[in-house]
């Protein structure tokens, strides 16, 4: 996760918001990418406002609704296994915690697997995995997209520059894409 995010997430914790929403924009970027924008603000007209003056300046637009069947929405945990555990047999404890897949991520750390659930599930199976000994690193839901999107150097450069303005947005907490 970028840490302009964290930063946007922290400040966003620092003010009581008893009436904030979460909120899911769909932007069409540069090159024909796909973005997914996810807010959590007090004002959603404000933050659409905001969205629509950035996504405008990128030469971008909102798809809000036409895009949901190029996503996936699942819960991603990403857990160490106890000791001596076994592809195989991490594969057997996604079966019977209800994951979906698991498969082995690449780690600077020790050894981490990511288990795929479906996002309502991602509390119990985290917890399942616990109670299994694995020590969870993150557990999330994510936008995980089906197709993806090569760009061209200049399409990625206008991206690059279509995320950074959306991250320094105080009310945007996570983004998606489905780029290569």
């Amino acid at each position: 996760m970028p840490q302009v995010s964290i930063q946007n997430a922290l400040k966003q914790a620092q003010v009581p918001k008893t009436n904030a929403k979460a909120g899911q924009y769909e932007i069409r970027g540069p090159g024909g990418c796909t973005i997914i924008v996810c807010t959590l603000t007090d004002n959603p007209a404000r933050v659409r406002a905001t969205l629509n003056t950035i996504v405008r300046k990128a030469n971008s637009s909102f798809v809000d609704g036409a895009i949901g069947g190029l996503f996936h929405h699942k819960g991603v945990i990403k857990a160490s296994p106890p000791e001596n555990t076994s592809l195989e047999t991490a594969v057997d404890h996604a079966i019977e915690v209800g994951a979906e897949d698991v498969a082995e991520v690449d780690s600077l750390e020790d050894r981490v697997l990511q288990f795929l659930c479906e996002a309502s599930l991602l509390h119990r199976v985290r917890g399942k995995l616990e109670k299994l000994q694995y020590s969870i690193k993150t557990a999330e839901c994510e936008f995980i997209a089906l197709h993806h999107v090569a760009l061209s150097d200049a399409d990625l450069e206008a991206v690059g520059k279509l995320y950074n303005k959306l991250e320094e947005d105080p009310d945007v907490v996570q983004l998606f894409d489905n780029i290569v």
